[in-house]
């Protein structure tokens, strides 16, 4: 009875309290933000993992009513907590146009009322000049 007992606690402290699964996050999601820049578009290539971690790309360039805006592209992790919620954080570039710092966000999965709904993230742009909110549609 000892032994079955330490067995489980060693097992529930082997397992993380919260460890949220993050893979609805998986996948490319389209969408633009805005910074001291204007309208920017916006392609997050995301990866969740079973533990909560999220890493990636986040890549930016021009958007139809803003034409001249560099493109580029970084790294990215961070993490999604139980409310669905997430924040992800520069990591390291990729591409980086002249003049052009990495900015993180802080946002929310949104998934639709019935199967088969349309899944959205929005939130905001964080440390960034200028910079406001970020959407994007799963593809």
């Amino acid at each position: 009875m000892r032994i079955a007992a330490a067995a489980l606690a060693l097992t529930l402290l082997a397992t993380p309290a919260l460890a949220i699964d993050a893979n609805a996050l998986d996948g490319v999601w389209v969408g633009a933000y805005e910074c001291g820049q204007g309208p920017t578009s916006l392609t997050l290539t995301l990866d969740g993992h079973a533990d909560g971690r999220v890493t990636g790309t986040f890549a930016f360039g021009p958007r139809p009513n803003n034409p001249y805006v560099a493109s580029g592209s970084y790294r990215i992790a961070g993490s999604v907590a139980p409310d669905q919620t997430f924040t992800l954080t520069g990591v390291e570039w990729i591409s980086q146009p002249y003049n052009y710092s990495m900015v993180g966000i802080r946002g929310k999965l949104y998934t639709g009322e019935k199967p088969g709904d349309p899944l959205n993230l929005f939130g905001d742009i964080v440390g960034g000049s200028g910079c406001t909110q970020f959407f994007a549609d799963k593809q």
